[in-house]
């Protein structure tokens, strides 16, 4: 039964390719038969026509419904994460983007795809939503994926915006985080001990340049 709807929805299509609604209507079909490869390739199409007109409200959420239909049978689809993220974003729903980004870079984590859960993170720091934790999770994805100079590029970064802000005890934690994966950088060693000397702990500091 499926079978014959597909047949009849394809054939229609053969002569109306621009009805989204209709690849909307094959896809759905596509998933009920559980050929997720052909139900993605009519969503994508059906988001292709839309982008097709001028940007509205509806075209938005259209596309907002269809990418989550694509996640829905591929999860870890990165450009539908970064897509989804785009379109709330448009339509003023920046909280939203940042609340489903945090959530899928969690789930991405607990599946150790930490390629996806970065890109999640990345995306939370471009709509604007940066704080020193998202940054240290940026670190551990970094780690993970065993590029360190990042990671401590990352740590530093923390450690400076702290800095900045008299955060004299948490820059010092971030500082020491990047020097316990770089410690043959003096440079991390002089801005070790110029907290030292701003927090008054002096003999700590001479302790640190002349380690």
């Amino acid at each position: 039964r499926v079978q014959r709807k597909i047949e009849k929805t394809l054939h229609t299509l053969q002569n109306d390719p621009a009805n989204y609604r209709l690849h909307i209507e094959t896809g759905e079909l596509f998933v009920i038969s559980q050929d997720y490869d052909k139900a993605e390739f009519h969503y994508q199409s059906a988001i292709e026509l839309l982008r097709q007109e001028p940007d509205s409200e509806r075209t938005h959420k259209q596309r907002i419904m269809l990418y989550g239909k694509i996640l829905s049978i591929v999860p870890d689809h990165r450009e539908a994460h970064t897509a989804l993220a785009q379109e709330y974003v448009a339509i003023g729903q920046k909280e939203k983007a940042y609340r489903f980004l945090l959530s899928s870079a969690k789930r991405a984590f607990e599946d150790e795809n930490y390629e996806l859960a970065l890109q999640c993170y990345h995306q939370v720091i471009d709509i604007g939503k940066s704080n020193p934790h998202i940054l240290e999770r940026c670190s551990e994805m970094y780690l993970k994926l065993g590029r360190k100079q990042e990671a401590v590029d990352n740590y530093v970064h923390i450690g400076d915006l702290y800095a900045q802000e008299e955060k004299h005890v948490e820059a010092l934690e971030y500082y020491k985080k990047a020097y316990a994966l770089e410690p043959e950088n003096s440079d991390l060693l002089l801005k070790i001990a110029r907290i030292y000397y701003a927090m008054e702990w002096t003999e700590n500091a001479a302790a640190e340049l002349v380690k």
